[in-house]
C-alpha cells in the first residue's frame, strides 16, 4: 500500500511539473487579422460572349470568381505636352471556365463600355493562413532509428507539449482592423482627395488607434501628389470682368506668379450641364490670354474658373473653382450702344409625289422669309414670309379604284405669313404663325403651332401641326441634329390629307369630290455651311397613304445668317 501511494506522488508531482512548464512557456493567442492579395491580369482574346483573360489555376484563380475590370487610358495633355496614363473601373466579369493558364469569362451586370482586349482584369483573394510555427518540444515515443527511447524508470525526458487542436484556437476580434478593411475595399478606384478624406475621418473615429499615424502621414502624402496647392502659384493680375454684350468676342486675359508654365479657361453657358475648357496661350512672361467665342457667350450668364497648369502636368485653380465658379454677365446692349440681332433670309422648295409619279397626287409647296433672332428667352425671333402651294389630289377610290378613273381636282394657295417665336426658358419655346392668301376659293388663311424642346441654336425638336384653308391638315414631328457644326441635319415625320383635303365649293363633274386619305410623309434633309453666315441644303422623301399609294420626293434650299 505504501509503495502504491509513493507511486502515485510521483506520477502526480509529474503531471504538476509538466503543466507548470506549460503556463509558463505557452505562446500567445495569435491575432488574425484578415488579408487579402491582388492578382492582375489582362483580357488576351474575344470569343462571342466570353471573354479570355491570363488568370488559371496557377494564379489561383477558380471557378465562380468574380474579378473587377478595368479600362486603361494614355492620353496628352494638351498644355504640357506630357502623356497622362490611368485606369478606370468599367464593371466586373465572373470566370465560367478556370483552365491552368487561361480563363473564361463573361460580363457580370451592365458594364460603362463593351470588353476590349488589353482592358486590365484584378482578382483580389483571402491570402492563404500562415503554417503553424513548429514547437520547441516535440514529443517523441521512438529515437531516430525508430527503437524505443531507453530511459530509466520513472525518469522524465524533456518531450514538450503536446500538439494544440487548431479548432480549439480563438480568433480575436479586432474592430479597427475589420473597419480599416472595409475603408480599403470601398476606396478601390477613388480619387486621391477622396482616399485622403477617408482616411481622416477613419483617424478621428480611432483616435488612439494603432493605425492612426500612417494613415495620416498617407493622407497627407495623397494630397501633396494629388494635385499643387494653390499656395504653389499666385495670381499676379486680373481684372475680372462683370459683363460682356452679346455677340461681342472677349479676349480674356491674367497674369501669374508662381510655377505655372499653363493656364485653362473653363467657361459653362446657363443652361449648360459641363464646362468648355479653353486653352490659355502665353503672351509674355507669366501672361495668359484667350479669345471666348461668341457662341459660349449667351445671356443670360456665363460661370467661368481658371486653372495654373504646372510642369508635372498637374493643376490647381486660381480664379474660382469647379464648385464655387465666377460669373459673366451676357448683356443685349450696353447703354447707348445699338443692339444687335441676328438677321436670317431663307428660301427652300419641295416637290412630293404620292402616287407613284402618275402625276394625279402631288403637291409642290416654296417658301421664304425673313427674320431677326433676339435672344433665347422672351421674344426669341420674328419671321415674315411667303409661299406659294400647288398639287393635284382626291381619294385613293376616285383616283384608283373607279372606272374609269376620275380627274385630281387642283389645288393652290398663294399666301403670306407672319410668325413668332417665344422662349419660355433657353430650352422650352412656342412658335406661332398665323397664315392670310388667295386660293381657287377666294380668300383664305390658315395656321400653325409648334412646342420646340431644346434651344433652336443646337439640337432641338418641333412638335405641333398646321391647317391650310383650301388644301387640308399636316401633323410634324421636326428633329434638327446640330451635332456637326458645318453639317447641320434635319429629320421629319408628317401626318397629312394635303394636298386635296378640303373638299371643293366648286368642281368639275369630271374631277374628283371626295377628300384626300390620310397619309404619311418621312424626309431627310442634309446642309453644309460653306461659311457661319451660309449655308446650302437638300432633301428626300417618301410619302404614301398606302402601300399601293405613295412615291418619292426632292426639295433644297438656302439659308443666309448675318
Amino acid at each position: 500500500m505504501r509503495t502504491l501511494t509513493r507511486g502515485a506522488l510521483v506520477v502526480a508531482s509529474t503531471l504538476f511539473a509538466v503543466a507548470a512548464y506549460e503556463l509558463g512557456h505557452a505562446d500567445p493567442a495569435p491575432l488574425l487579422v484578415a488579408e487579402t492579395v491582388e492578382l492582375q491580369g489582362w483580357v488576351v482574346a474575344l470569343d462571342g460572349a466570353d471573354v479570355v483573360i491570363d488568370l488559371g489555376t496557377k494564379a489561383g484563380a477558380v471557378t465562380g470568381d468574380s474579378l473587377e475590370l478595368w479600362r486603361p487610358i494614355k492620353v496628352k495633355h494638351p498644355v504640357t505636352g506630357k502623356m497622362v496614363t490611368d485606369k478606370f473601373l468599367i464593371g466586373r466579369v465572373r470566370i465560367t471556365q478556370v483552365r491552368e493558364v487561361v480563363s473564361l469569362a463573361r460580363p457580370e451586370g451592365t458594364l460603362l463600355r463593351d470588353v476590349a482586349v488589353s482592358d486590365v482584369v484584378i482578382l483580389r483573394k483571402a491570402a492563404p493562413a500562415p503554417a503553424p510555427k513548429p514547437k520547441p518540444w516535440a514529443p517523441t515515443s521512438a529515437t531516430p532509428s525508430g527503437k524505443p527511447s531507453a530511459t530509466p524508470s520513472g525518469s522524465l525526458v524533456p518531450m514538450g507539449p503536446p500538439p494544440i487542436d487548431p479548432s480549439l484556437t480563438a480568433t480575436i476580434a479586432d474592430p479597427e482592423a475589420e473597419d480599416l478593411t472595409r475603408v480599403f475595399e470601398e476606396l478601390q478606384g477613388t480619387a486621391p482627395e477622396v482616399r485622403a478624406q477617408r482616411y481622416e475621418a477613419f483617424v478621428k473615429k480611432w483616435p488612439a488607434g494603432r493605425f492612426a499615424k500612417v494613415l495620416l502621414e498617407e493622407a497627407a502624402a495623397l494630397r501633396k501628389g494629388a494635385a499643387p496647392q494653390k499656395e504653389d502659384v499666385a495670381t499676379k493680375s486680373f481684372a475680372r470682368p462683370t459683363e460682356v454684350l452679346v455677340g461681342t468676342p472677349l479676349t480674356f486675359g491674367i497674369e501669374l506668379a508662381g510655377h505655372a508654365i499653363g493656364a485653362v479657361l473653363h467657361v459653362r453657358g446657363a443652361t449648360d450641364t459641363t464646362f468648355t475648357s479653353l486653352p490659355m496661350k502665353p503672351a509674355g512672361t507669366g501672361y495668359f490670354r484667350v479669345v471666348v467665342p461668341t457662341e459660349v457667350l449667351r445671356p443670360p450668364f456665363v460661370s467661368y474658373f481658371v486653372e495654373a497648369v504646372f510642369p508635372d502636368g498637374k493643376s490647381a485653380p486660381v480664379e474660382g473653382t469647379p464648385t464655387e465658379p465666377h460669373r459673366l454677365g451676357i448683356v443685349d446692349a450696353k447703354a447707348g450702344a445699338p443692339a444687335s440681332y441676328e438677321r436670317v433670309f431663307s428660301i427652300w422648295t419641295d416637290y412630293a409625289d404620292y402616287n407613284r409619279l402618275r402625276g394625279n397626287d402631288y403637291a409642290w409647296q416654296t417658301e421664304g422669309f425673313f427674320g431677326l433672332r433676339f435672344g433665347d428667352v422672351g421674344l426669341r425671333a420674328a419671321r415674315s414670309g411667303f409661299g406659294v402651294f400647288k398639287g393635284a389630289g382626291g381619294s385613293i377610290l376616285e383616283l384608283d379604284k373607279t372606272t374609269p378613273a376620275k380627274n385630281p381636282r387642283a389645288v393652290g394657295l398663294t399666301y403670306g405669313y407672319i410668325e413668332a417665336e417665344a422662349g419660355l426658358t433657353p430650352f422650352w419655346g412656342l412658335v406661332g404663325r398665323a397664315v392670310i392668301g388667295l386660293g381657287k376659293d377666294g380668300v383664305t388663311g390658315g395656321v400653325q403651332g409648334f412646342l420646340r424642346i431644346g434651344n433652336d441654336k443646337r439640337t432641338n425638336m418641333m412638335l405641333g401641326g398646321e391647317f391650310l384653308g383650301g388644301i387640308g391638315l399636316r401633323g410634324i414631328a421636326h428633329f434638327e441634329l446640330a451635332v456637326f457644326p458645318k453639317v447641320p441635319i434635319g429629320l421629319r415625320a408628317e401626318v397629312t390629307n394635303q394636298p386635296a383635303g378640303t373638299s371643293p365649293a366648286l368642281y368639275d363633274p369630271e374631277a374628283t369630290t371626295q377628300t384626300a386619305d390620310i397619309g404619311v410623309r418621312f424626309v431627310g434633309q442634309v446642309g453644309y455651311r460653306f461659311t457661319p453666315a451660309f449655308t446650302v441644303h437638300v432633301r428626300g422623301s417618301y410619302q404614301a397613304r398606302n402601300i399601293y399609294h405613295g412615291g418619292p420626293g426632292f426639295g433644297g434650299g438656302a439659308t443666309i445668317a448675318w
